[in-house]
């Protein structure tokens, strides 16, 4: 090698173990800032940078806080709403039942039951006209066909000149029963009709009556006479006319009962 090239090579040597000598300097100062208080030393600057992250890790707490806030809501505005739903519900039911007006319930309670009272005493009115009618009809009708037998068959039997004393007796105490029977059934009709019915029952009972005196005594002047006289066939002639115009007045009042049978 050339002269020169040889003259630095100490320098190079001394620059050499100058910066050894720093590097070493600098590795001692850094083992000894890691050292612990005992003198133990701990592990490289490696694990330092990997709890570092682990410090730092923990800032995590941001999800922590916002968790509950987030979930918070979603839990309690559901009972919040339900309790307030509840006591809205309540109040209402309160409110509803503190509005009903009891005294128009009752006004209208009481309209109802004098409506219904009075119509129960029509429909009983009613109903009971219609009994009282339906006997009365019964009791006229009944009336009717024995006036119309004591016309048509036994005023007309009583009157004929070919029975005998004994037959006439019997025929007229059995007729006079039932004319006088018949009489007082008009009559009583009468008492508990309504109209111009009441009327009738009573020209009913009156023609009945007189035709019943109107026979008796026609009988009685038949049962009396003896033989030919002449002054008891004058008689007996004269009641039998009397007869024949009470049951033509019998006949006048039967009419207009009949027509309501």
């Amino acid at each position: 090698m050339p002269a020169p090239d040889r003259r630095r090579w100490p320098s190079l040597v001394l620059a050499t173990a100058v910066s050894a000598t720093l590097a070493l300097g600098a590795c001692g100062s850094g083992d000894r800032e890691l050292a612990a208080p005992g003198g133990v030393v701990e592990a490289p600057v490696q694990p330092t940078t990997t709890e570092a992250p682990t410090t730092e890790a923990p800032t995590t707490a941001a999800p922590t806080t916002a968790a509950p806030t987030t979930e918070q809501p979603t839990t309690e505005r559901p009972a919040t709403t339900a309790a307030a739903t509840t006591t809205a519900a309540t109040e209402a039911g309160d409110d509803g039942g503190d509005d009903v007006n009891w005294g128009l319930i009752a006004v209208i309670a009481g309209i109802a039951l004098a409506v219904a009272l009075l119509l129960w005493l029509i429909i009983s009115q009613v109903s009971r006209s219609s009994r009282e009618h339906d006997t009365l009809d019964r009791r006229i009708a009944h009336l009717v066909g024995g006036a119309q037998w004591v016309h048509d068959q036994a005023s007309l039997e009583l009157m004929s000149g070919t029975q005998s004393p004994e037959w006439l007796r019997g025929a007229w105490m059995d007729t006079r029963r039932r004319v006088n029977d018949l009489a007082t059934q008009a009559s009583e009709a009468a008492v508990t009709a309504r109209g111009d019915v009441v009327g009738e029952l009573r020209q009913l009972s009156a023609a009945l009556t007189a035709l019943g005196g109107a026979l008796d005594t026609h009988v009685d002047l038949r049962l009396q006479a003896h033989g030919t006289d002449a002054g008891a066939a004058i008689a007996i002639n004269e009641s039998a006319e009397t007869v024949n115009e009470r049951r033509h007045a019998l006949r006048t009042a039967i009419a207009p009962l009949a027509a309501r049978v």
